[in-house]
């Protein structure tokens, strides 16, 4: 498991800053795909489905080409779905992974296309070893109104569906106006489902986001203007308990890291 933010250490700044690249990285984080079978407000203005599919797929497979025997860890993809994207998807199913010395995989994910290409990938499934499934919620009501175009009872399948995979598991939750009473719900489903790490972070101002300012500040629980600010702090207070359960990172979510949002 890569360490939390705040047990890193960094390397020398002069390890890898040098006018011309001396040697490949060990790790890439891909974001070079938009496309993704939801259209979550907190993150894009609408759907997206990215027609330069055979770019992207020249592109992604020229990097891991080039980089091959360098490269230790690889995560698609932060931009969106990397089963829901045509050329993603593809580099999954068709990776040489003998190629690589000991490549570790994670996948970044909704989850909910992992149970149906999951035998698909069947070639790199010892190389999988963390899927980090953002989800925001935790029950059926606030995660179709945040998580738009998702079914709760697919979510639910899939989380049961990797949670017996043996895998590192991550679970995200996005916390704004919302979704904030479903955090100690959260929190227990993610123990239920065999979670190794639970990340809450707060709200942040994408550029993408639907509705823009207006949007961000109406949902924005990290103002402590907000009308709901206090009933936030309450229940942060309450489930002191839960947020300080060993596998959850509640340090984003709390006022000290409210103050960090506010200053960027």
């Amino acid at each position: 498991m890569l360490p939390l933010l705040k047990n890193r250490v960094d390397p020398p700044i002069e390890s890898y800053m040098t006018p011309v690249m001396t040697r490949g990285p060990s790790v890439i984080v891909f974001s070079n795909d938009m496309t993704c079978n939801l259209h979550c407000w907190s993150c894009r203005s609408g759907p997206i489905i990215e027609k330069r599919q055979d770019e992207i797929f020249r592109q992604t497979k020229n990097v891991l080409d080039t980089f091959y025997d360098s490269i230790k860890f690889i995560s698609p993809i932060g931009s969106g779905d990397p089963l829901a994207s045509p050329a993603w998807l593809k580099i999954l199913q068709t990776f040489d992974i003998k190629k690589y010395d000991n490549l570790d995989i994670e996948l970044f994910t909704n989850g909910l296309l992992i149970p149906k290409y999951w035998d698909s990938l069947s070639h790199i499934h010892d190389n999988i070893v963390r899927i980090k499934m953002s989800v925001d919620a935790a029950s059926k009501d606030v995660y179709e109104k945040t998580r738009l175009g998702g079914k709760f009872e697919e979510m639910d399948r899939a989380m049961k569906f990797i949670s017996k995979l043996g895998k590192d598991f991550i679970l995200n939750m996005v916390v704004e106006s919302d979704n904030f009473t479903d955090i100690p719900l959260f929190i227990e489903r993610a123990i239920d489902h065999n979670a190794t790490r639970v990340n809450l972070t707060m709200l942040r101002n994408w550029p993408d986001i639907r509705g823009g300012d207006e949007t961000f500040h109406k949902k924005d629980l990290a103002n402590s203007n907000h009308p709901k600010y206090r009933e936030f702090l309450k229940l942060l207070e309450d489930n002191e308990s839960l947020l300080s359960h060993p596998i959850v990172d509640s340090s984003r979510v709390v006022p000290a890291g409210h103050r960090v949002i506010q200053r960027s």
